[in-house]
């Protein structure tokens, strides 16, 4: 009942004074919670620490979960990027909620498929794809050859790569076919 009053009123029950407690009997409290009240609970301007600690403990297949839901906030996505899961990672680069701070730190991420799906989101900015279409990596070039929003001038840099897939990818690109 409690879990069902959280998506219409997620302030009202975060504060409910017994919460603190059900987490602190059963860290793995939240994930018996609603998708939708979870998110609900992501909304708020302050995440009740109970709640941050909560999560931070839950299993990593859940946090997967988690990133797939598409109303997810900003918030929630920059702290799953946080995260050392590559998958995880992988995933918020992938979602069109995360913003374009989060996706500028991937942008760096250590891991090429990380790079690779900033350069593929197409809410990913052509500053952050200019930047991408320098990677060392010839697959995340390839996205950013593929990717609707890269600009002409960064495609027409591409088109002097050294992959062939790169320079397919530019002369298959819709602007190069106008």
């Amino acid at each position: 009942m409690l879990w069902k009053l959280g998506v219409e009123f997620p302030q009202e029950v975060a504060q409910n004074p017994i919460l603190p407690l059900c987490f602190l009997e059963n860290p793995e409290f939240v994930m018996q919670m609603p998708m939708e009240t979870l998110c609900s609970f992501s909304y708020l301007e302050a995440v009740p620490e109970f709640l941050q600690a909560s999560l931070k403990q839950v299993n990593l297949g859940f946090k997967r979960i988690v990133a797939k839901q598409e109303n997810l906030p900003a918030n929630l996505l920059s702290w799953l990027a946080e995260e050392t899961d590559a998958d995880l990672r992988f995933l918020v680069g992938k979602h069109a909620n995360t913003s374009v701070q989060v996706l500028a730190k991937l942008a760096q991420d250590s891991d090429p498929l990380v790079r690779y799906i900033v350069g593929q989101n197409p809410v990913t900015p052509a500053s952050i794809l200019r930047q991408l279409a320098a990677d060392e990596d010839g697959f995340v070039r390839w996205a950013i050859a593929c990717n609707l929003n890269t600009p002409a001038a960064t495609l027409a840099q591409l088109g002097d790569d050294t992959d062939d897939y790169v320079r397919e990818a530019i002369a298959k690109h819709p602007l190069f076919l106008k």
